[in-house]
């Protein structure tokens, strides 16, 4: 039975399944996303598909069936495998691959439902307009795309649920395991990895002289009093993001 401090089983999956496992993610995600998504749109296809040729199967003469169902099968699978493609690229930015926001909003509201603690993070990149502005376009998407490689790099270990919401800013949750004594240390220790990961990144790439870096602010579920909602608790991390952005600018100030 679970208890305050230990998921249940239920939890435990719903986790597992929102991952940022990529190769996972890719069969996850046809089997068992919501109707109203473009998967289960997809997964409505399928259904409607297979329905069709078990009612053709019964009108097949005897001789040709067994040929029939091989071909059938054959047909479905590959209708599977690009309905499968098309949801996963559907509910990802293009650009950087993440998932896009209204996919990512759908995702954390359901692991909002869970009995875990974790957190959501709100990043905001530094310099954007500036290497656009100076560059153009296309460097600024390699910006874009060297944070979201830096932030799958940290997939794996931390369980990130991670999505894109617009231009330059990005969302992510974690989970924190009950055996996880030090919360706060936790989350602070993986911020700082993805910053060393990022600004190194970045610099390894040898495009322009411009620092690589972001604002972020983050909330701890079980230490928000209004974590009755999702929207709260982000529109909570966002605030604490832009007082990050509001230190980061009071020191570029301070090197003018």
């Amino acid at each position: 039975m679970a208890t305050e401090n230990t998921p249940n089983k239920k939890s435990l999956r719903i986790w597992e399944k929102n991952s940022f496992e990529e190769k996972r993610l890719k069969k996850l995600d046809f089997r068992l996303r919501p109707q109203n998504t473009p998967t289960g749109i997809a997964q409505g296809i399928m259904r409607d598909t297979k329905l069709f040729f078990d009612n053709i199967k019964n009108v097949v003469k005897d001789e040709d069936r067994e040929a029939t169902l091989k071909k059938t099968k054959q047909f479905l699978a590959k209708l599977e495998d690009k309905l499968s493609k098309i949801s996963y690229f559907a509910e990802r930015d293009m650009s950087t691959k993440l998932l896009n926001k209204m996919t990512h909003k759908s995702r954390s509201e359901e692991l909002f439902k869970s009995d875990f603690d974790f957190c959501i993070l709100v990043i905001d990149v530094n310099n954007l307009k500036e290497i656009n502005d100076a560059y153009g376009h296309d460097l600024g998407d390699q910006y874009l795309l060297c944070l979201s490689k830096s932030i799958k790099s940290f997939a794996p270990i931390y369980k990130i649920t991670a999505g894109r919401y617009g231009g330059d800013e990005f969302c992510l949750m974690i989970p924190l395991y009950p055996t996880i004594k030090d919360k706060n240390k936790y989350v602070v220790d993986f911020v700082e990895a993805l910053r060393d990961k990022f600004r190194n990144s970045w610099k390894k790439q040898k495009l322009v002289e411009t620092d690589a870096s972001f604002a972020i602010g983050w909330v701890i579920r079980s230490e928000f009093d209004e974590s009755n909602s999702f929207e709260s608790m982000f529109r909570s991390a966002d605030k604490n993001m832009y007082l990050d952005k509001e230190k980061y600018r009071e020191s570029i100030k301070g090197y003018a």
